[in-house]
C-alpha cells in the first residue's frame, strides 16, 4: 500500500513538474534591464521544474543585482 502510495506522488510530482519555459518580469526599469533579469532567472532554473524551484532562491538571485531594489518570485 506504502509503495502505491509513493508511486502515485511521484507520478504527481512528475506530471506538475514541467520545465519553466518563461519568465515575466514587471517593475519600473532605470539601471537593469529587464533581460538581464530573466536571464539570471534562466540560468538558475537551469531546467528545473515547477514544482522543484526554490522560489526564495530565485529571489536571492535577482536581487543580488545591486540595482535591484526588491524582487517578488511567485
Amino acid at each position: 500500500m506504502l509503495l502505491a502510495v509513493v508511486a502515485v506522488i511521484g507520478g504527481v510530482r512528475l506530471a506538475l513538474d514541467q520545465p519553466v519555459k518563461r519568465v515575466d518580469v514587471a517593475g519600473r526599469w532605470q539601471r537593469v534591464q529587464p533581460v538581464d533579469v530573466q536571464t539570471a532567472v534562466l540560468e538558475m532554473l537551469d531546467g528545473k521544474g515547477m514544482v522543484g524551484v526554490d522560489l526564495d532562491a530565485v529571489s536571492r538571485v535577482v536581487r543580488q543585482n545591486p540595482w535591484v531594489d526588491r524582487a517578488m518570485v511567485a
